[in-house]
């Protein structure tokens, strides 16, 4: 049995080394004469930005272009410094000079391309266009009134491939074929999809909505200036680093800054921050970053035993577990080091520390459930065998007669048609009072997720704030997830009547549990309810 698990827990470590971090990059670049005002300053360095700061050993890099016709670039899987050059000296033979854009030709080439690489690495494909198509005379997809099916049916393709694309537009151009000179077209037409045909020197159609629409991915517009184009074309979180640290000891902690560009919670895992090649992360990091949004994190850090005093401005680089990113990698660390200097780590074993508030806080736990098991046991025993006294037959006569006194525990409908609902969540402790117990009105929303969720929470596995809302129309129960990745088994846009009905929730981890939402009977109802089983003979509609 030993050495099963053994086996079974080397292929996983094998699988997750092997696999789970290999990236494919892919990028498909227009190189039509369209695109020439941004080329030298922005297409280069947008290429070289994703190429010297994304690229780490193990990736991939392609380079398609097209104009004309489609063309294959340049191919290489990162193992040195060597590689990243090649890449960047390629960009830079590439011209503009294309008369014209068969972006259907290039999508198609695109497609079989990428379904030719491995399987076994992630896709991610960046395209970068005006989004026109304006074939030459000799192309298969001339202009038609079937551009529009035949990009659709090339990006459905894509799309159940489950390939991450991003689409960046750039401006549309009026360019004159007999002309030395481009124009910028002021109007800006191409951010709206009721304008097929760009009335410009250009015949072309702009079919970027259609692709946009069939792989349900945004389009990211380029704006000069923007200094997060490459965060949000690519969805790689943002890294901030430290100000100056002033003077430090051996151990200390930095704040670093992270910044989520996209639409989709980031959790990042930070292994290990080198300096000098030594690891001076204190312990392992998770980062939990919600859309759109951003974190100050303060990170412990600890010298080697080596380290000799004084000022210090050096390069370190950050290194994240799977494959989600965060980007700068290399940043500066500034700090005096002045090994005299005591702080709140210096001299402290923080992991002894750690696992033994961790072992006092089982036995306090242990301690507090073995007195309520004993308490309990004596309180049976004495309801067993003790004479009912005269408040507990008042109080008895209380609750059959329906009072409407309010009692602990019980929670009370406000309006006609009121239901109490309770969420169970599968293996988390429901004696947390009436955390996950309210009450639903027609047309109230209830949110349903992690820490700050204002109502349902789920604290057994780590969710984002809000991934689903629980809404009553019609006296029926709906259950609306907010962030469909946590609800794979969830096609519809909504769950109708949901009730009793298991719901898996897998996190960002991959950890999955399963919750489930029941009409809340109280426990005064339910005495109530067995009382008048004398009354109403039969099996009672509740469970108890």
């Amino acid at each position: 049995m030993k050495k099963y698990i053994f086996a079974v827990i080397t292929l996983l470590i094998f699988i997750n080394s092997t696999f789970a971090e290999k990236i494919d990059n892919i990028i498909l670049l227009d190189t039509s004469m369209s695109m020439f005002p941004y080329y030298s300053g922005t297409i280069e360095y947008l290429i070289e930005d994703i190429v010297e700061k994304q690229l780490e050993p193990g990736d991939s890099f392609h380079l398609l272009s097209f104009n004309d016709f489609p063309e294959y670039e340049i191919s290489r899987t990162i193992k040195s410094e060597s590689e990243l050059q090649d890449i960047l000296n390629r960009i830079l033979l590439l011209q503009p000079v294309g008369q014209y854009t068969d972006l259907i030709s290039a999508f198609s080439y695109l497609y079989e391309y990428v379904d030719n690489l491995p399987a076994n690495s992630i896709k991610r494909l960046i395209i970068l266009t005006d989004g026109i198509h304006d074939p030459p005379p000799q192309s298969i997809y001339p202009l038609s009134d079937n551009n529009k099916e035949d990009i659709i049916k090339i990006s459905e393709n894509m799309r159940r491939q489950g390939w991450k694309v991003s689409l960046i537009q750039f401006p549309l151009q009026n360019y004159n074929s007999n002309a030395t000179t481009v124009t910028e077209n002021k109007d800006n037409n191409f951010v709206s999809s009721q304008n097929d045909t760009i009335s410009s020197g250009s015949s072309g159609k702009n079919l970027f909505p259609e692709i946009a629409a069939t792989l349900d991915e945004k389009i990211v517009l380029y704006e000069e200036g923007n200094n997060d184009l490459n965060h949000e074309i690519t969805g790689a979180p943002e890294i901030v680093y430290p100000k100056p640290l002033g003077t430090v000891g051996s151990s200390f902690e930095a704040v670093f800054k992270f910044i989520n560009h996209s639409e989709k919670p980031v959790l990042l895992k930070l292994v290990s921050i080198l300096l000098n090649n030594d690891n001076i992360l204190n312990t392992e990091i998770t980062v939990m970053i919600d859309p759109d949004n951003n974190i100050s994190k303060g990170i412990p850090l600890q010298l080697p035993e080596n380290f000799k005093n004084g000022f210090y401005n050096s390069e370190i680089e950050l290194i994240f577990k799977d494959s989600f990113r965060a980007y700068p990698r290399k940043g500066l660390l500034e700090f005096n080091f002045d090994s005299i200097n005591k702080n709140y780590f210096s001299g402290i074993n923080t992991r002894m520390i750690l696992y033994t508030a961790l072992v006092l806080f089982f036995l306090v736990i242990m301690i507090f459930i073995i007195i309520k098991i004993v308490g309990s046991m004596h309180s049976a025993s004495e309801s067993s065998f003790s004479t009912p006294r005269k408040d507990d037959l008042q109080r008895t006569t209380f609750i059959k007669s329906g009072s409407k006194k309010s009692i602990k525990g019980n929670i009370r409908k406000k309006n006609p048609g009121d239901i109490v609902v309770e969420m169970t969540v599968l293996n988390q402790n429901r004696h947390i009072g009436q955390r996950n117990i309210h009450i639903l009105s027609n047309g109230f929303h209830r949110s349903v997720g992690g820490a700050g969720s204002e109502y349902f929470l789920i604290f057994i596995i780590p969710t984002g704030k809000r991934i689903a809302e629980l809404i009553m129309e019609d006296g029926i129960v709906k259950f609306i997830p907010k962030a469909k990745e946590f609800f794979p088994d969830l096609k519809k846009v909504y769950l109708e009547d949901c009730l009793s009905v298991p719901i898996r929730v897998i996190n960002m981890d991959g950890v999955e549990t399963c919750i489930e939402f029941n009409e809340w009977i109280s426990p005064v109802d339910k005495l109530n309810r067995v009382m008048h089983l004398l009354d109403l003979k039969g099996k009672p509609d509740f469970n108890y």
